[in-house]
């Protein structure tokens, strides 16, 4: 793996505990307070001369706590998460031009509750089919990071989510077991290479109560503002093509129960072609 030192440029020496460069003396080491700091992790502070807060590190008292990474005066230092409380950080936090936020709650498996403010500003609930928490958050990322490029916006965001175990896969933290979930972290990954910057935050908030266990079954208006599909007419059936976009795909088929198919094409009952035109246009706002 070549690295270039992101203060002089010069090529990283690859060392047994440590990155150094030459020219600098720059040192990035390979465990910092207990954490291994993995190949992914020293590209992104190289690349952006910090890293996003994680969780992992030890303190000399033997404490678990939170950080990231920051290259300042030519060393390597932790700068540490703001101690309010999470509800608190969300509803001071101050919104500049330069800067959007991302909430995603899963209040239960598979529904993603969205909001986006800042520059852009949009709010809603959609349902992702029978998937975890933690996946049903990472559509409602996809989908606002969608959204915020639709609309011009691709400067910093700041994500807040509900879900420890979506952080810990966004962090790069924990490799998700399952091929799907790691698709998913991957294709937000792609989306989220689309901004100058971005991090994400756990801001844990008690999950709703229900009533009647009803599950959020109307379409998301307007969540996705961009997209096209095709509609064909066949016979018995409309067959239905669709984006390659995981959240859209995943919000058509929890919306239309008869659609049959797999991928980005979709078969429905000619009887269901009212039902496909409606979610197309409230989808799409």
């Amino acid at each position: 793996m070549d690295l270039q030192c992101p203060s002089c440029g010069q090529q990283l020496d690859n060392q047994t505990y440590s990155w150094r460069c030459p020219g600098c003396d720059l040192q990035i080491n390979k465990k910092m307070a207990g954490k291994q700091i993995t190949s992914a992790i020293i590209q992104e502070l190289c690349k952006n001369k910090r890293t996003l807060v994680m969780s992992g590190f030890i303190s000399k008292t033997g404490k678990p706590f939170k950080a990231a990474l920051v290259i300042q005066d030519n060393k390597i230092v932790f700068e540490f998460p703001d101690k309010r409380s999470p509800t608190d950080s969300i509803k001071t936090h101050t919104i500049n031009n330069n800067e959007a936020i991302i909430r995603v709650e899963s209040p239960f498996s598979g529904v993603a509750a969205i909001s986006i403010s800042g520059p852009v500003n949009f709010k809603c609930t959609a349902n992702f089919g029978l998937i975890p928490a933690r996946l049903a958050e990472c559509m409602g990322v996809i989908s606002a990071g969608r959204y915020l490029i639709h609309n011009h916006y691709k400067k910093r965001i700041i994500i807040n989510a509900n879900n420890r175990d979506f952080v810990e896969y966004a962090l790069r933290e924990v490799i998700p077991a399952r091929k799907e979930a790691r698709f998913l972290i991957e294709y937000m990954w792609r989306i989220l290479d689309n901004f100058e910057s971005w991090e994400i935050k756990y801001s844990h908030q008690k999950k709703r109560s229900l009533k009647g266990g009803v599950v959020q079954n109307a379409f998301p208006k307007g969540l996705f503002p961009w997209l096209h599909a095709d509609v064909y007419p066949e016979g018995e059936q409309v067959r239905v093509q669709l984006p390659d976009d995981p959240a859209v795909t995943a919000n058509f088929q929890a919306s239309i129960r008869t659609a049959k198919g797999e991928g980005c094409v979709y078969a429905v009952p000619a009887g269901a072609i009212k039902v496909v035109k409606a979610w197309l246009v409230i989808v799409k706002g």
